[in-house]
């Protein structure tokens, strides 16, 4: 069986080979290719919950750092429930009925990014 083998098919870069052929490699998607309305899973509740994206994370030239989403906070006993979520609180995709790992999303850095990060802790 080959090892370290990288295969890319459009947006979706496969590492390690496709389950396909039989490899067991990670499966994973640019953060910039996520579009409206992709079924997603985040950590904005602590535990992993599914939701849906409300909105593109593409911005003019660059990408969001907040994305609006509907959550499905009843999974772990919470209401549902639409709200942004940070880009980095997205952790897997849903394409073609595969859990995709996303990648490459943009850090929250900076005083401003700092304050509203701090501010919304305290609430």
């Amino acid at each position: 069986m080959l090892q370290n083998v990288t295969v890319i098919f459009g947006n979706i870069l496969l590492l390690s080979g496709s389950r396909a052929l039989g490899y067991t490699g990670t499966m994973k998607i640019q953060y910039k290719d996520l579009t409206k309305n992709d079924e997603i899973r985040t950590t904005q509740l602590g535990t992993p919950v599914s939701g849906k994206l409300l909105e593109s994370p593409k911005q003019g030239r660059g990408l969001k750092k907040t994305l609006m989403i509907y959550s499905n906070a009843k999974e772990i006993g919470m209401f549902n429930e639409a709200g942004s979520v940070y880009a980095s609180e997205i952790i897997e995709v849903k394409r073609d009925g595969a859990w995709l790992q996303v990648t490459g999303q943009p850090q929250i850095n900076g005083v401003k990014d700092l304050y509203i990060r701090s501010f919304a802790a305290v609430q």
